[in-house]
């Protein structure tokens, strides 16, 4: 990068720099998943402008509320970046991770001027061959490394650019920005609000409060079956949380608990779509078996094969005709099924 630039922002051209576009940007947010996101995922570059640049360093960033939405992403940037001390390098010169525990690559900035029409110079930006997610969370008591600019302008800029305004649970405002690289759910680098990072490499497969878990979509697992064999009450949740991430359970594995001799109350989750083939056969004791989804589309075969005579099952009201077809077809017909209350 030419010397004229370095000069005027030496303590901001950083290596995020190079994420200039958000493409999402939350406003009026009051919940921990709200975010901005910049996509590098699909290979982008983007653009700044020095004149933009020279004009929110000399006057604040308050002059970009007018500007173009790309132009205050790159300024934003440049402003996070500068407050966690990361570098922006040239990209003929030595390359430097995008955070010190990051497995990701460098974000380049090409090293030469690029001339519009009217001979405004503009800087062409791009994420290498970084790969990942990267996720900072800011809030105003982020140690910023810098004395341009405090964690708590950087939280106001967003709200004069943006309308961003987060609060987490404990009263305490935030910006939470997530950056996209190729493959972003290889890896995840996640920095708390005390400048602590840590590397996340998302789990296919884990246990939490007793219960085993596959992961089989974005946000979605399968219930495979329990860790501890002597669990007798069983609840299947809606969401569970695991490392950084909230999946919804969306169905219950075959044979999850068949033969399970020890369970004796087994709940289902909200969001559970299909209950698996032979997924609670054979449980001599299982006595009760409650039903919150709504959204169950199917049953697979003797889910409910060779069960206690004294199981009762409950289901939503709402679906009580349709659910008692279903289930009188994968148990015995004498197995009470009635409408749940709670």
């Amino acid at each position: 990068m030419k010397k004229s630039a370095k000069s005027l922002c030496r303590g901001l051209l950083t290596l995020t720099a190079a994420i200039i576009m958000f493409t999402c940007v939350k406003t009026a947010a009051h919940a921990e998943t709200d975010e901005i996101v910049i996509d590098f995922s699909q290979g982008q570059s983007y653009t700044y402008y020095e004149k933009d640049l020279k004009e929110a360093y000399k006057k604040g960033i308050g002059t970009l509320t007018n500007a173009p939405v790309n132009m205050k992403n790159a300024i934003y940037t440049l402003l996070y970046a500068s407050g966690l001390g990361l570098r922006l390098d040239s990209y003929t010169e030595s390359h430097t991770p995008l955070h010190k525990e990051s497995p990701f690559q460098t974000i380049y900035e090409l090293d030469n001027r690029i001339y519009s029409s009217t001979q405004d110079v503009y800087y062409t930006l791009s994420a290498g061959n970084s790969k990942g997610t990267y996720i900072a969370t800011i809030t105003e008591d982020t140690k910023f490394n810098t004395d341009y600019i405090s964690a708590s302008q950087f939280i106001q800029d967003a709200k004069v650019l943006y309308g961003y305004q987060a609060i987490n649970p404990s009263g305490k405002k935030y910006v939470k920005l997530k950056f996209l690289f190729k493959d972003p759910k290889s890896t995840y680098v996640v920095v708390d609000e005390k400048g602590n990072s840590s590397v996340v490499i998302p789990d296919t497969e884990f246990v939490e409060n007793g219960c085993k878990y596959k992961v089989t979509g974005d946000d979605e697992v399968t219930f495979t079956g329990v860790a501890n064999k002597k669990m007798k009450t069983i609840k299947i949740p809606d969401t569970v949380h695991h490392q950084i991430f909230t999946y919804r359970v969306t169905s219950i594995a075959n044979k999850a608990l068949s033969g399970n001799k020890n369970v004796k109350s087994i709940r289902v989750g909200r969001n559970v779509t299909r209950i698996g083939r032979s997924a609670f056969s054979k449980c001599k004791n299982l006595k009760k078996l409650r039903i919150y989804s709504k959204v169950i589309t199917g049953i697979g075969k003797k889910a409910l094969y060779k069960n206690s005579k004294k199981l009762v099952i409950w289901v939503p009201r709402e679906r009580y005709s349709k659910y008692k077809k279903m289930l009188k077809k994968v148990t015995s017909n004498d197995v009470k099924i009635l409408k749940l209350t709670d």
